[in-house]
This record gives C-alpha cells, structure tokens and sequence, in this order.
C-alpha cells in the first residue's frame, strides 16, 4: 500500500512548493522508547516489506529522507551500513 500511495503524495505536496521529507527509514514501528528500541527484521522483510516504500518515494523524486530513531538489528538505522543503500 505504501508503495502505491508514496508517489502520488510526494508529487501532490510538491506540487505546492513544498518539498516532501520521507520518514522514518527504517523500521520505525512504535513510539514508545523509539530511542532504545532494537527492530530485529531479516533481509527478505527488508526487501519484500520496508524498502518499497521508500524507492518508490525515491522515484518520485523525494526531496529529503529522516532516518529512524531506533537500532535495526542492533545497530543504530541512521548509521547501520546493512539498511542504507
């Protein structure tokens, strides 16, 4: 679904002059302690559920991405080697 839905958002808000951010890569799925929460997800996951969304957005033409607060596979989203592509 978010892949379907990504396109057409990026396009409508910048549309606007605005540019659109992406949020949050990846694996952000609560709330509640996202600072200290570990998302434990293999690569077939990754590829089949999380990223699609995201390269869809890319395609689009997304202005900026934010990476997540959490650790994906006990390593920190924003500076884990094993998510960013």
């Amino acid at each position: 679904l978010g892949q379907r839905l990504a396109p057409a958002f990026v396009r409508g808000v910048q549309s606007q002059n605005v540019l659109a951010v992406m949020k949050h890569f990846i694996g952000n799925s609560q709330e509640t302690n996202r600072f200290d929460s570990n998302s434990i997800i293999n690569r077939r996951t990754l590829w089949e559920v999380y990223y699609p969304p995201f390269a869809a957005a890319v395609d689009a033409g997304v202005a900026a991405a934010m990476c997540s607060y959490n650790f994906v596979n006990g390593k920190q989203a924003c500076d884990n080697p094993d998510i960013l592509l």
